[in-house]
């Protein structure tokens, strides 16, 4: 069975079994048997998810899903003409986006800030300057055609390069994320050249999976790792400490790419993942690849071969795999691009605290809150060519946005971590705001200011992470009253008629003290924690009828299960995490696993489940201030502010 497809099984598995509580449900059917055929099956998935409810639901479309994946990795080794066709129902379901359009068989493209022409030719890619690209990936039975999409992304160039017919033959890895399924290649050298680049982030390369190379894991900032298969409830229970990672300060929450953890205190940090390079024997710690000097840090990302970080004076770029403008010994890098608030050249626009995020190609960077206007730096979001190559000049080069949103951001506690799925961000700030990410819908000026699509009302709500968009709804959390699920497309529950719609939730999970962090989904759950620690899962799905009326017509939603309140005392320090069947979270007395399902572990009392964890760090192992975990390749990460440390668990 080919491994080109593992994903794409995965992938279109949940899209199957989620779809089935959907209203257009008998659309997607015929959608689903054109494609897969397996007619009587979807109709016994559909019968078997019909008759259950609440946790034995949950159970049930986990137990499907898994199912449906052995069959759709089957189908799509015996007819690997199928991917085209799963893509493109995908796309329409909303899955991923559809591919673009195509271009010449021959593209210029930037490499190292100089100008070269790719021939693409089978499964071997040539540039003029020495380096070859060669299609990533494995084909057990017999070689195809992949269908190349959204783009092959060369080194740190983000440009597009396909034939004018979408089939291309070779051997290309399908990595797919929470922003959908796309072709990769990976940079290689001619001898004589430096050493070998790492694969852009989120494309497989030989011996690793995509990693967690965004905060929560993707753009849709779902917490939720797909690849993960070394760690499940069957062993979570024997996870340990197997590295430490040691730091100069308060490190950021960890992101993985190609095998390198990367975090921030200040000083860009780039470690091996694995605990192979520069790491010392049991108890083993580890030292770093190489570093980077930033400042006032505010949040991080890796996309298409570069970090990203964002500080109080603008974005700085670096070669993800510390090669390009890195010297000496131990390692130095300097950026490949950047922008200042401090330059004459420089754009109107403050980095405000939270994540930047990159999706085709493109780097949406926060804004600075305190009501700070836009001729000033304040915008929600600014749009920046991730390549660094529109809107830039000069040497060193410096990056101007190629687009910012309108409003003056209000100072509520807010991150500012932005969202994308379905080319919409979506960003909380006290309200929900929803913005094209294309930079088109109702934008205009120059320079070019976008407004929102719509807006979505949350009461009473301190927002202080990013949303979480899965299946056609995104998920707020709001410290002071609780969990928010809108429709993203900003139809349901919406009004009409004006300019910027305004949206009502389509269902509020109200709990003791709100909702903290970013909530994960995963397995028809959406999961979310409590500033007192409590992990609690919800129906991820559309509600049927609800009180009220209009755009107030909105439904309360219980949890199906929860954990026990911890009576120490502690609080939460992360936000959920979920991976092969387990759900993470932390507090300030340690990481907890438990069933993601709600199955093991669990207790009943009336109408209330509660759950204990399946394996724990132990009392006194709490983790200060902690931002996020990360979940990679058999690995799990944490950061402590209180000791400048990372840690590595595994089985």
């Amino acid at each position: 069975m080919s491994d080109d497809f593992d994903n794409l099984a995965r992938v279109a598995s949940d899209a199957l079994v989620s779809a089935i509580a959907t209203d257009s449900w008998e659309a997607a059917k015929r959608r689903f048997v054109a494609v897969i055929g397996h007619e009587r099956q979807i109709d016994a998935t559909r019968a078997e998810l019909a008759a259950r409810s609440g946790p034995d639901l949950a159970r049930a479309q986990l137990a499907q899903a898994r199912g449906w994946v052995t069959r759709l990795r089957d189908a799509l080794d015996d007819e690997p003409g199928m991917a085209p066709d799963l893509q493109a129902l995908l796309a329409d379901l909303h899955m991923t986006s559809p591919p673009p359009a195509a271009a010449p068989v021959v593209q210029k493209v930037r490499a190292g800030r100089r100008s070269q022409v790719i021939n693409v030719s089978g499964t071997t890619v040539t540039g003029n300057s020495g380096e070859t690209y060669v299609g990533v990936g494995k084909v057990v039975k017999r070689r195809f055609g992949i269908f190349l999409s959204p783009a092959m992304v060369f080194g740190r160039a983000a440009k597009r390069v396909a034939t004018a017919h979408p089939l291309i033959a070779g051997t290309v890895t399908f990595a797919v994320a929470a922003g959908g399924i796309s072709g990769g290649l990976v940079r290689t050298h001619a001898p004589g050249h430096s050493s070998v680049s790492a694969a852009p982030a989120g494309i497989s390369s030989p011996g690793s999976s995509p990693g967690w190379p965004q905060l929560h894991g993707g753009p849709g900032r779902t917490g939720y790792q797909p690849d993960e298969t070394q760690i499940g409830t069957a062993n979570v229970g024997k996870l340990s400490q197997a590295r430490t990672y040691h730091t100069n300060g308060s490190p950021s929450a960890p992101l993985i790419a190609n095998g390198i953890l990367y975090v921030d205190t200040n000083q860009l940090y780039a470690f091996d993942a694995t605990g192979a390079a520069h790491c010392s024997a049991a108890p083993t710690t580890c030292t770093p690849l190489w570093t980077a000097p930033t400042a006032d840090f505010d949040g991080m990302t890796i996309a298409n071969g570069d970090v990203f970080v964002t500080d109080a004076e603008g974005v700085q770029a670096f070669d993800a795999a510390g090669s390009a403008n890195c010297s000496g010994t131990p390692k130095i890098c300097a950026p490949l691009w950047a922008t200042s608030i401090n330059s004459s050249t420089g754009p109107p626009f403050t980095p405000g605290p939270g994540s930047p995020v990159v999706a085709n190609g493109v780097l949406y960077v926060p804004g600075y809150g305190a009501g700070m206007a836009l001729r000033q730096g304040g915008a929600y979001v600014a749009a920046f060519d991730a390549a660094g190559s529109k809107d830039c000049s000069g040497s060193p080069v410096v990056c101007a946005p190629m687009w910012t949103t309108t409003g003056v951001p209000k100072f509520v506690g807010n991150t500012g971590s932005p969202a994308i799925a379905n080319g919409v961000i979506y960003i909380a700030n006290g309200s929900l705001y929803a913005f094209d990410a294309a930079g088109s819908e109702n934008c205009s000026g120059t320079p070019k200011v976008c407004a929102p699509l719509w807006t979505g009302t949350i009461s009473n709500g301190s927002t202080y992470s990013a949303p979480a968009v899965a299946n056609g709804i995104v998920y707020v959390g709001a410290v002071n009253s609780g969990l928010y699920a809108f429709d993203a497309t900003g139809s349901t529950n919406c009004s009409t008629g004006a300019a910027v719609r305004t949206c009502a939730p389509l269902w509020i999970a109200t709990t003791s003290s709100g909702i903290e962090g970013t909530p994960a989904v995963a397995y028809g759950l959406v999961y979310a924690v409590s500033p007192d620690g409590v992990l609690s899962a919800f129906a991820a799905v559309r509600p049927g009828n609800c009180p009220g009326t209009g755009i107030a017509k909105t439904c309360a939603r219980a949890p199906l299960w929860t954990t026990a309140a911890d009576t120490g005392g502690y609080s939460v320090t992360s936000s959920p995490a979920v991976a092969n069947g387990v759900v993470f979270s932390s507090t300030n007395r340690g990481i907890f696993g438990y069933d993601a399902t709600g199955s093991l572990n669990c207790s009943v009392s009336g109408t209330a489940k509660t759950c204990a964890p399946l394996w724990s760090t132990g009392t006194g192992t709490g983790f200060s201030g902690a931002d996020s975990l990360a979940i990679a390749d058999g690995v799990l990460f944490i950061n402590n502010h209180g000791n400048g440390e990372i840690y590595a668990y595994s089985p």
